[in-house]
């Protein structure tokens, strides 16, 4: 039987297979892309996770794989939180929140008269330093910043340091250290809005003194400590806004005596900045 009786015999049958293979191939391969579209593995190399492989899926998770082969010390964690915008409050906001901090922070402690609110402060302390700091009163002695953390319980943590460590290592040391005073303290408060307050300014006139404590120098600090906020429950504030001279990127010299601290009657001005600053759940 020649090729052409062949097709007229069955030629209807040949269409019909072939149509249906063809079909087949579209799915398979339609398949395919909707798998590679939805499954969505994208892997990227970014400062906050330098030196890590980030693995996005279909499910919203994130996993981080830390080991270089991939297949092992891996943790999942999920995709960034909503940014909560800031409100006003009134003074009870204040009642049972935690302050850590240096001496900036014990002007708060000292003239402030807040009674419900706790202090972690200290003159002279440093990120490297404040955890392990005994500058805690518990009874009759004191204990760490640490060990403290464990025993009590706060909604909301504010933290400001960073002025004594102006002559200590570089922007990148710095924030990766209080990242890790960060760490420690969400292991201890995990229900706790953590508010990060911005290294303040010194006057122009104790830039130009021939020390390390530079406003150049302040600023490049707080750009990595507003790099470790979330806007959801680690917050960045920046008190800069309210105490720098305008337009000169200093501490206005109406607010502070030597240069570098509030006076007490800046205290009233600080609280209204917290209390117009406030996040609530």
């Amino acid at each position: 039987m020649d090729k052409k009786a062949i097709f007229d015999k069955y030629g209807f049958l040949i269409v019909m297979v072939v149509s249906v293979v063809i079909f087949g191939i579209f799915l398979g391969t339609k398949d395919i892309i909707k798998y590679n579209e939805t499954k969505k593995i994208v892997e990227q190399e970014s400062k906050e996770n330098k030196g890590k492989k980030v693995i996005q899926n279909d499910t919203g998770e994130i996993q981080i794989v830390t080991d270089e082969s991939g297949e092992t010390q891996t943790e999942t964690v999920t995709e960034e939180k909503a940014h909560r915008d800031f409100v006003t409050v009134d003074e009870s906001y204040l009642d049972g929140a935690l302050f850590i901090g240096d001496s900036r922070t014990q002007t708060i402690s000292l003239y402030a008269n807040w009674d419900k609110t706790v202090f972690y402060a200290e003159q002279g302390v440093s990120v490297w330093k404040i955890l392990d700091e005994k500058i805690v009163k518990s009874g009759k002695k004191k204990i760490t910043v640490k060990k403290a953390l464990e025993k009590n319980k706060f909604e909301k943590i504010y933290i400001m340091l960073g002025i004594n460590e102006i002559g200590t290592g570089t922007a990148d040391t710095f924030a990766e250290q209080y990242g890790k005073v960060i760490n420690t303290i969400r292991e201890k408060q995990p229900d706790a809005i953590i508010f990060i307050q911005s290294i303040m300014h010194v006057t122009k006139k104790k830039d130009k003194e021939e020390t390390y404590i530079k406003n150049k120098e302040i600023d490049k600090r707080n750009k990595k400590l507003k790099e470790l906020t979330n806007g959801y429950d680690i917050i960045w504030l920046d008190e800069n806004e309210v105490f720098d001279k305008k337009d000169t990127g200093a501490l206005d010299p109406k607010y502070t005596s030597d240069g570098v601290h509030l006076m007490p009657s800046c205290v009233p001005r600080w609280k209204q900045f917290f209390l117009e600053h406030g996040i609530v759940k």
